[in-house]
């Protein structure tokens, strides 16, 4: 059984154990939707352990992993940390007040999509584009065939397009 360790915003200076079977440490960060009582609270995942010092029929499963953003990088989770040692604040508490509003609801952020097109100075820049720099000769052809759409699972970083045709 895996114990994922979850930072949640109550007044309370400590991580809440809850119990998930599909989670793995690349989740570490990514949000996560979990019962507190009679609510349901979303919170972030902060570690993953084997034990807790809770018995194991107390603990309660994690509803849903939210996947739908990138988790939230380790420099800003030891970021939050110092701060709230710093503070003196429950470590819930200053992440919920770290995060923007749309990431402390359970709903899905809406990421809307990407087109491109191909502006005049890209033409001209196609037209001067040497044969030996073969990616980006592509990328602008395929740019001068019509718009272009980004896939929304491309959207973890920089266009993998771009990065490989530039190099």
């Amino acid at each position: 059984m895996i114990i994922l360790r979850v930072a949640l915003d109550v007044p309370l200076p400590k991580l809440f154990d809850y119990r998930s079977e599909d989670a793995t440490r690349a989740d570490i960060g990514y949000r996560v939707l979990v019962p507190f009582g009679k609510r349901r609270l979303v919170g972030v995942i902060w570690d993953i352990a084997t034990k807790s010092k809770v018995a194991d029929s107390r603990l309660r499963p994690v509803e849903k992993i939210l996947r739908d953003v990138a988790p939230l990088p380790r420099e800003w989770l030891a970021l939050v940390e110092f701060c709230s040692g710093y503070y003196h604040g429950p470590l819930g508490e200053v992440v919920a007040a770290a995060l923007p509003p749309r990431l402390r609801a359970a709903k899905p952020v809406p990421i809307p999509p990407r087109d491109y097109v191909l502006t005049p100075a890209g033409g001209d820049a196609l037209a001067g584009t040497p044969p030996r720099q073969r990616r980006s000769r592509a990328l602008l052809s395929r740019l001068a065939q019509g718009r272009a759409s980004e896939s929304p699972s491309s959207r973890s970083g920089p266009s993998r397009v771009l990065s490989t045709c530039t190099s």
